[in-house]
Formats: structure tokens, C-alpha cells, sequence
């Protein structure tokens, strides 16, 4: 750089970095530094202006070095610990002290190295603030900057004070005429000294003004107007004020209480006797009332409240039965500023308008315990009263059962959600209790007696029964399944369901077997013994009719059974191993009975009575019991009287009679004592042995239905009057190709049945002879030395 002495702005200087000088022990981290301001003075010149230099060196990893340099020796050596980033500054004073110039470069320090370093210089100028006049305070501190450089003038951080007047920023003029610089106007420093003034002007401002009496408020000052609040209730027509101002007077004054209903106009005068005026406003602050109103303050749909309803009580309580699964609530305000809002079990407020209804608030606590929160704000948004009302929510419960039990307690109550019941479920005879269904939780659930838990919501529990059998439904494609005695007995409660026997079954414990069916309520279903055998089958009830395994069935349907060992005794008309009286279409089928038989009236070995009108159907079914008698009536090894149906294919081996304790049997059939109805391919090997009519196959065989076909006797026969080898007595009825014997049965008459001897009979080599017209192919079978059999 070049210039003229006293016009140099910039001035430079050399630094040297002499490695040889390094001090003992620093060679891996300093270099000499040796600054010659005298080499940059041979270079450009040194301002005359300048008398000293301060160098300082700075980096973060160091500690500042300072140096200072006087002229006119502005030379000296210093040592720089070697690193990067190493600020050197250069500060240039006049003899007065005053920087002139300044200047900044940073390096890099190498350990052993030389480096040249050229710092160039800049002139600036001073930005000085003057108190002028303040009493009290420290006016800002002097800035030096370079010309053009931005600054902020300050503000008055140092608290000047004049008394009487207030500071009213800096100007360039001591009489506030030159230019006004408000603190903090961002700038450009000029290239020249800038000296500012503190503007003061004569004091006339209410600096603070509060309210003392009757209460205490403190205003808010915002340009010539100040406010201030009071409390709600505050009378304002005599308040006493605190004021604070500078200037010489304010009026009204301090102290004296004013009415506030309207604003009052405060004057402040200056020193220099000019005014300002402030206009002070009395505000009465919000109502703080958070009550509800005393008359209809809080309903609740039509619950009644406890205790009842008063502003000053904030809890209650209410019950809801099930028929409020939702309640809405309506609450009145004391106040009409304040606000209303309502929630239910901690759930989200809902704002609600002063004598407005709310919406739908859904009971459904877990416990049944339902708490509504009304919260009452205050006009003044401060004051809240939180009402409460706990609804205690019950539920209805419906408790019932289904087909074949009772349950205890039944019908719809009222229960308390949360809360546990035991409820009892009690199966009708014949019947098994299943479980529990229905919307409510029952636990166990499969348990008769079980405990049911009640929710929040509307909910039935139902016990449900079945039949007591090991299976099915009792339909005809899903029979009843059977497997012992218990079932078995069972099916007296279910006389026209279907049944299957799935196991042989013994009766001996039974020591007077209940016949399944009777007279007031027939058996009318279907029965597949299904091979099995029913055992040891007692009935020992003097005097009772229609007895046997069934009682009394009509149109039913029974099957595929084999009794045994049978024993009944003493009883009193319609006696039959399977049935004791049968009525309408019933079919018997592939059925047989062993055992004995002890009746009075009309008793069968398999059927005591197929009633008047019926139409019964037996076919290929056999006994083997012996009967005797106590009283007369029709008495038969297979059946002891038939009015209507038929016999087909069926035999019975049994002796009949002869009567005990002297009472006779009038009507005495090896297979039938009476018949009516159809008698084809049977025949009866047992004696018969009456005081009435006796017949080796039929006692008494009467009524054009009365077709004796392709049927044989053999048993010994005994009576008074009325026997007949094969037909006691017949009477409009028809006997095709049947025939007894003679030998064995010791009767020899015609025309209702052919005699043959024992020979004849028992001779296979003449069945077409003996037996003419008999089905010997499929029917019939005969071997040598013996009679005819089924097939």
C-alpha cells in the first residue's frame, strides 16, 4: 500500500516466524515470532498519529498472548504455540489512548517453520454516547468501528435519570434540535466520530395507578388509557387510588376516592406546565358463581334423586332399573354467564346449555355403577363445582327352561350388574339336564347348579333337557338307544318316541315292573329290540290290568325282542309277557317270550288282548310259558284274546292251566283262547287244560274274520265241555287245511280242524297227504319222527 503521512487509511506490517529461535524444550510446538513495525514503516509509512500497537494472539487451544508495542521502537519478539487457526489482532492507539486502527489475520503455526504474515490496518471511528445533564445513571460505552460498518445504537442500559424529565432517546444536538437516533436504530458507522446526546424531555406521565380500597387491583397502563379489574361484587362507587407520576401535579390526586361507575379523565401537568391527560375504566370482573339453580337445578330423565337436590350438596345417587339402558341429564345454571358440561364414567365432556337436556349418556359400567359428572364453570372461568350422581344400573335377567325341567328362580328379574346368582336347574323324570344357553354367562356351564354373572346389558339364561338315553332323538331315523335298566324303564316317559336296544338288559331288581304305556296314555310308538334280550321281567301287582313288558300300546310297533325268564303273578285282566293289551294297527314282529304267567281274565303268553276294532299284526314271534289261572276268561299261549288282525307264522310251546285256588278258565287255547281274526301257517305244542272251552290251537274261534289257515295242535287237552282237538268251539269262522293230533290230544272231532295221528304228523316222506296246500319250500320244514316247524 501507498499514501501520504495523515492520509493512510491502511497500513500494513511484517511478521516473521523465525524457526532458529525456538525455546529450549518447545521444538515440537512453538516458532519465534518476531514483529518489526519498523520494516512496515520503510514499506508504506506509519501514520505520525499512531504512539503504540497491542498484538494479541488467540486460539482455543491456548492461552491468549498479549503484547504491546510503543513507538518508536514498535519492534519485539513473542513465542506462538504451533497449531491452526491462531488469530492475531493488531491494535494501533494514538498518544491519547484512542484506537485509530485495526486489523485481524489468522494462520497457521508450523513448529520450525517461517512464515510471513501482512496484517493491513484499518481506520476507525468513535460512536460516544453524553449524558447531558442526568443526575444519576452511566451512559453507554464507546464503540470503535470502521466506516460503513452496521451498529446498533444503544439503549439507555445504564439507567440515566433526570429528575422532571423522562429520556426520550439520543440526538446529535445537546438541545435535542439535531437528529434523533431512538436506541436500537441499526446504522452505518460514518468516517467520522459520532457523538449522541440523551434527548430528556419535561416529565408528565402516571407511571403506576392501583386501587387500594375496598379492594386492591392494579391497572394496566397502555398509552393514555388505563384499566383495571375488580372482583365480581365489587362495588365501585367509592374506590381510593395509589398513584405514581412524574411531572409537577396530578388531578384528582392520590388518595382521594373517586365513583368509578363511569371512566375517569386524570390530569398530569409538566414542569414546563404542559399536561397529559389519562382515562381510567373500572371493570367489574365475571361472576364467580358455580352453582346449579336451587328450583330444577339437576334431573336425571324421572330418577329420583338422594339426597334431594340442593345447590350446596355436589353427590347423589340413583337407581335405574333395565328399562334405562340410557339416561340424559338436565342441568340449570344459577348464574346464566357460567357453563355447563356433562360426562359419564370418565368419558369425555360434552358442553350442555343452561335448562338444556344432554345427550344420551349409555349405563354400561362393568359394576353397574354409573357415575354422571356435571361440571359448572364460573362466568369467571376460574370458579367450578363438580356435581356427581352415581346410577346404580340393573339389568334384566331372564331365567327359564326348555322342554323336560324346571328352573329356580324363573322368570325376568332385576339384578345388579357384577353381581354372581345361583340358579338351579331340576330335570322332569325321564329327562337329563344338558346345560346352559342364552345370552348370559353361566358357569359351570353344564352344571344343574351353577352360578350365573351378571353384566351390564339385558340377558336370558335357559336350561335345556333331554331324554335320558344313551342316544338319538327319538325319531323314527334317530331312535332312543337303550342300554340298561334305567333307560330302559325310562321309556314310559316318552310313549311315542322310537327306540333301539343296544344291549341285553336284566330286570331282575325290578321286583314289580311299571309296564311302559297304559290306559290313559298308550304306548304309540316304535320299539326294535334289535336281538337283544330283556331278562327275568317281574310284575307282581294283584288286581291291575294291562300288564307286561308295554301295558297298553296302540299303532305300535314292536320288534325283534326276546323276553326271558318272565314271571308274573296275581295280576288281573289283559296279562302278556310282551303287551298286556294292544289296540289299533300295532305290529308285533319276530318277538318270543319264555317264562310263567299266574293271571286272572284274559291273558296271552306274548299279548293278553288285541281290542275290539283293531287290527293288530303278529307274525313271527314264539312262546314258551306256562300259564295257569286264577279266575275265568280267554287265556292263550300266544295271545289270550283277539278281536280284529291277525296271527302269521308264530307258534307256542307253553302248557295252559289249569286253574288255581278253584277258579276256571272258560276259554283255553294253546295259541289263542279267543279269536276273531286270521290264524295262518301256526301251530301250539302245549296242553290246555280248562272247565270251559278248550282247543288245542283256539278255545273259541267266532266272527267271519275268523280264518284258521294251514295250522296245527298236538298238546293234551282238557275241559267240561267244548273241546276240540284243534278248535274248542267255531262259530262263523273258517278253518282251511289244518289239522291236530289225535294221539296227543286225545280228541278225535271234524269239521273245525282234521284229526291225524302222531304218525301221520311226523311223516315227511307224506307231507302232500298230511298237509296238503302247505308251503313246505319256504314256510314250513319237517324231518323224520317229528312235527312240522317254521322255517
Amino acid at each position: 500500500m501507498s499514501g501520504r503521512l495523515g492520509n493512510i487509511s491502511r497500513i500494513g506490517f511484517l511478521v516473521l516466524l523465525a524457526g532458529s529461535c525456538v525455546l529450549p524444550g518447545l521444538q515440537s510446538r512453538t516458532g519465534r515470532v518476531s514483529v518489526d513495525f519498523g520494516a512496515a514503516s520503510r514499506a508504506v509509512g506509519v501514520p505520525s498519529i499512531v504512539a503504540s500497537v497491542d498484538i494479541a494472539v488467540k486460539a482455543d487451544d491456548m492461552d491468549e498472548i498479549r503484547l504491546s508495542l510503543t513507538s518508536p521502537a514498535l519492534s519485539a519478539s513473542i513465542e506462538v504455540p504451533a497449531g491452526t487457526a491462531r488469530a492475531f489482532e493488531a491494535v494501533a492507539k494514538d498518544s491519547a489512548g484512542k484506537i485509530r486502527y485495526i486489523g485481524r489475520q489468522s494462520v497457521e503455526i508450523v513448529a520450525g517453520a517461517t512464515i510471513d504474515l501482512s496484517i493491513q490496518m484499518s481506520a476507525v471511528y468513535a460512536l460516544s454516547y453524553d449524558a447531558n445533564g442526568a443526575d444519576s445513571g452511566i451512559a453507554p460505552a464507546t464503540l470503535y468501528k470502521t466506516a460503513g460498518e452496521a451498529v446498533s445504537v444503544a439503549p439507555n442500559s445504564g439507567g440515566l435519570a433526570r429528575t422532571g424529565y423522562s429520556f426520550a432517546g439520543w440526538n446529535t444536538a445537546a438541545d435535542g434540535t439535531g437528529t434523533d437516533y431512538p436506541p436500537g436504530l441499526a446504522i452505518e458507522m460514518p468516517a467520522s466520530d459520532l457523538i449522541l446526546y440523551a434527548k430528556w424531555l419535561a416529565a408528565k406521565e402516571i407511571v403506576s395507578f392501583s386501587i387500594t380500597s375496598p379492594v386492591s387491583a392494579t391497572g394496566v397502563i397502555i398509552g393514555s388509557a388505563i384499566s383495571i379489574t375488580v372482583p365480581f361484587g365489587t362495588s365501585v362507587l367509592s374506590m381510593t387510588p395509589a398513584i405514581i407520576f412524574n411531572g409537577s401535579t396530578c388531578l384528582p390526586g392520590p388518595g382521594v376516592a373517586q365513583d368509578f361507575t363511569s371512566p375517569v379523565v386524570y390530569t398530569v401537568t409538566a414542569a414546563d406546565s404542559t399536561t397529559a391527560t389519562y382515562t381510567v375504566t373500572v371493570t367489574v370482573g365475571p361472576s364467580n358463581v358455580a352453582d346449579l339453580a336451587a328450583v330444577g337445578g339437576l334431573t336425571v330423565n324421572s330418577l329420583p334423586l338422594s339426597p334431594t337436590f340442593v345447590p350446596t350438596t355436589l353427590s347423589y345417587t340413583a337407581s335405574a332399573s333395565s328399562s334405562f339402558p340410557t339416561v340424559s341429564v338436565t342441568p340449570t345454571a344459577a348464574d346464566a354467564g357460567a357453563s355447563i358440561q356433562v360426562r359419564i364414567n370418565g368419558g369425555g365432556y360434552t358442553a350442555v346449555a343452561s335448562g338444556s337436556t344432554s345427550g344420551t349418556l349409555i349405563l354400561d359400567a362393568p359394576n353397574g355403577t354409573n357415575v354422571i359428572e356435571v361440571l359448572v364453570t364460573a362466568a369467571d372461568a376460574a370458579t367450578t363445582r363438580l356435581y356427581t350422581v352415581t346410577v346404580s344400573k340393573t339389568v334384566a335377567i331372564t331365567i327359564g327352561s326348555g322342554a323336560g325341567g324346571a328352573v329356580s328362580p324363573s322368570g325376568t328379574f332385576e339384578y345388579t350388574p357384577g353381581t354372581p346368582y345361583g340358579i338351579v336347574a331340576t330335570p322332569t323324570p325321564g329327562y337329563r339336564f344338558v346345560g346352559w344357553t342364552g345370552t348370559a354367562t353361566v358357569s359351570p356351564v353344564n352344571s344343574a347348579s351353577a352360578t350365573l354373572m351378571v353384566s351390564t346389558v339385558n340377558q336370558d339364561a335357559t336350561a335345556t333337557f333331554t331324554p335320558d338315553f344313551s342316544g338319538g332323538d327319538g325319531s323314527p331315523g334317530s331312535p332312543f338307544q337303550v342300554t340298561n335298566l334305567a333307560e330302559l324303564k325310562n321309556a314310559n316317559n316318552f310313549r311315542s318316541a322310537s327306540y333301539v336296544l343296544m344291549a341285553n338288559i336284566d330286570t331282575a331288581s325290578e321286583a314289580n315292573w311299571a309296564p311302559i304305556g297304559d290306559a290313559a296314555i298308550k304306548f304309540t310308538g316304535t320299539f326294535d329290540g334289535n336281538g337283544m334280550t330283556i331278562s327275568n321281567l317281574t310284575i307282581n301287582a294283584e288286581f291291575d290290568q294291562n300288564r307286561g313288558l308295554f301295558g297298553f300300546v296302540q299303532d305300535a310297533v314292536i320288534s325283534n325282542l326276546t323276553l326271558t325268564g318272565v314271571n308274573i303273578i296275581k295280576t288281573a285282566d289283559y296279562a302278556g309277557s310282551l303287551i298286556g293289551q294292544a289296540g289299533g294297527a300295532t305290529q308285533v314282529t319276530n318277538c318270543s317270550a319264555s317264562g310263567t304267567i299266574e293271571a286272572y281274565q284274559t291273558t296271552g303268553g306274548l299279548i293278553g288282548y288285541c281290542n275290539a276294532g283293531s287290527s293288530v299284526t303278529v307274525s313271527q314271534c314264539w312262546t314258551d310259558v306256562t300259564i295257569s289261572s286264577r279266575s275265568y276268561g280267554s287265556l292263550g299261549g300266544l295271545i289270550g284274546r283277539t278281536e280284529g288282525g291277525s296271527v302269521q307264522k308264530c307258534y307256542a310251546l307253553g302248557s295252559i292251566g289249569p286253574h288255581v285256588g278253584g277258579a276256571t278258565w272258560d276259554y283255553v287255547g294253546g295259541l289263542i283262547g279267543w279269536n276273531q281274526g286270521a290264524v295262518i301257517n301256526s301251530y301250539a305244542r302245549g296242553a290246555a287244560t280248562g272247565s270251559g272251552y278248550v282247543g288245542g290251537l283256539v278255545a273259541y274261534n267266532t266272527g267271519a274274520s275268523a280264518n284258521v289257515t294251514n295250522c296245527y295242535s298236538t298238546g293234551a287237552l282238557t275241559g267240561a265241555s267244548d273241546v276240540g282237538g284243534l278248535i274248542g268251539f267255531n262259530t262263523l269262522g273258517t278253518i282251511t287245511a289244518s289239522i291236530y293230533d289225535t294221539t296227543t290230544s286225545g280228541q278225535s272231532d271234524t269239521g273245525k280242524g282234521e284229526p291225524q295221528t302222531t304218525a301221520n304228523m311226523q311223516d315227511a316222506g307224506n307231507v302232500a297227504t298230511y298237509y296238503p296246500g302247505w308251503d313246505f319250500a319256504t314256510i314250513w320244514q319237517i324231518i323224520a319222527t317229528a312235527y312240522p316247524t317254521l322255517r
